[in-house]
């Protein structure tokens, strides 16, 4: 599977070096990029779901087109091709399996799913907490992050009201 993890890295890097460079990147631009993040954690809890895949790829590419476009004005054609050659080698890079069960977290259960959420601006510590209280999740705070986890089928639950959240669809209080 593409490591899209790295492919948003590699274009939030862009994304600040253009804005560095006075390049007034869209907000539609920077909302897509957000939702490319969120949709990459959805897809690490759901992985089997390939309508999770079209819409990183849609959203990527729609991210992608604009930036090289902006890195060719601000950065001129080699600067453009640097940028062009990073996001190769990360399309080149194949992603280790990322499923919740596979891989060990120090503090969670082993037999349970889990998500880090790293509290933003948009989302506090408190709102985070009560979400997770609402949908019948354990936590814990663990470098700077909470730590989620509980049953599958939950914290999916969990990443889709936090999907939401972040587009605007539900207001939590």
């Amino acid at each position: 599977m593409v490591n899209y993890e790295a492919l948003w890295k590699i274009m939030s890097n862009l994304l600040v070096k253009l804005r560095g460079a006075g390049e007034e990147v869209p907000a539609q631009i920077i909302k897509d990029l957000r939702s490319a993040k969120v949709m990459i954690q959805i897809l690490k809890v759901d992985p089997d779901n390939p309508q999770h895949q079209v819409k990183i790829q849609n959203l990527l590419q729609n991210v992608e087109a604009y930036l090289i476009d902006a890195a060719r004005r601000r950065l001129g054609d080699e600067g453009m091709y640097v940028w062009l050659r990073r996001l190769e080698e990360a399309r080149e890079h194949i992603e280790e399996s990322t499923s919740p069960s596979s891989r060990f977290v120090p503090g969670a259960p082993r037999d349970k799913h889990w998500i880090r959420i790293r509290a933003s601006n948009n989302l506090s510590v408190s709102k985070i907490k009560k979400l997770v209280m609402a949908e019948g999740l354990s936590y814990m705070i663990k470098d700077q992050c909470i730590l989620v986890y509980g049953g599958e089928e939950k914290v999916k639950g969990l990443i889709k009201r936090l999907a939401d959240i972040q587009h605007g669809n539900v207001n939590v209080e």
